[in-house]
């Protein structure tokens, strides 16, 4: 999400990312959590581990904790299963948390204790495998940290703002809000909550959020022909290839095309982590290389500069 919004700002002209951390509609939950929970984004997207970690053993839960192990497990294939989520410390707790402990120091060189217990060490731990993934969600899109800091990233503590404002988001459960907005918006004043979602002025455009199931290990490459739906033509066979040969997968058109406005080829569960090359064979004659050693990064429609002969996304 925040990667997309990077981008989004980024094709916008935008200059800032507000990040505004809200608390539940029903009160349930303390105020503090909102500030916190925009604090702990930012601290993620600034690689400032110290400050999350704080920030978590102040006012995360054991159960936010868990459900980033139980995701690590079921879409990751980390070897850390969650039997429930909890806030109550458990003997299932501890056996996840151990499962993950071990799994640090064993894939990520760490040396930290394996007993179970979510104190200050696990949480750091926790924080370098997310800043793993964010580092890998990076070579995906073709992007760097460098761009991502070019933005000014503003957090904001939405909590006291009531749902009824006119640009309040309409989620009861507690949760982070991304707004994109050019800074000269607030007439040299700093970002303020109130004025962001109170304002009846202000007009706002939504921005989809691209369901990913690959994650960052896998994605799709289209490649977009110039070949209109039911027009004639000679079969050619696209074969998009790791350079490494490690992955290859072929398409044919126009059999195994797409239709859109124009035929559409789409290549999929592409490892993200590879640089390839796309060849084409036309009618089983003659085959020409359309590029080569390009990163799946090079390839996704958020990377930055001119798209090769098609996107992946």
């Amino acid at each position: 999400m925040l990667l997309q919004a990077a981008h989004e700002a980024r094709t916008r002209g935008l200059d800032t990312v507000l990040v505004a951390g809200w608390t539940s509609a029903g009160g349930s939950e303390d105020e503090a959590l909102g500030g916190a929970r925009a604090d702990a984004l930012l601290a993620l997207v600034q690689n400032d581990r110290m400050a999350w970690t704080k920030l978590a053993a102040d006012r995360g839960s054991l159960a936010d904790i868990l459900a980033y192990l139980d995701y690590l497990h079921r879409e990751r294939g980390f070897e850390c299963e969650v039997a429930a989520i909890s806030p109550a410390p458990s003997s299932a707790s501890e056996r996840s948390l151990t499962a993950f402990q071990q799994l640090y120091n064993l894939r990520f060189g760490g040396a930290i204790a394996e007993d179970g217990v979510c104190g200050e060490e696990t949480l750091g731990a926790v924080f370098d495998v997310m800043r793993f993934e964010w580092d890998r969600w990076l070579e995906k899109y073709g992007s760097s940290q460098a761009e991502v800091e070019a933005l000014d990233w503003v957090a904001l503590d939405a909590s006291s703002i009531e749902r009824s404002e006119p640009l309040a988001v309409t989620e009861t459960e507690g949760g982070a809000d991304i707004v994109l907005i050019d800074s000269s918006a607030f007439g040299g004043r700093g970002a303020d909550a109130a004025l962001v979602y109170g304002s009846r002025v202000a007009r706002t455009d939504r921005f989809d959020i691209v369901a990913e199931p690959g994650g960052w290990q896998t994605g799709r490459y289209t490649l977009i022909t110039d070949v209109a739906p039911g027009e004639e033509m000679l079969p050619e066979i696209y074969t998009l290839r790791a350079s490494d040969g490690s992955w290859a997968q072929s398409r044919m058109l126009p059999d195994e095309a797409v239709a859109d406005v124009l035929l559409e080829l789409r290549f999929d569960d592409v490892p993200c982590d590879r640089s390839f090359r796309l060849d084409v064979e036309i009618a089983g004659e003659s085959t020409y290389n359309i590029f080569s050693d390009v990163p799946y990064g090079g390839l996704h429609a958020y990377a930055p500069g001119p798209q090769r002969q098609g996107e992946s996304r």
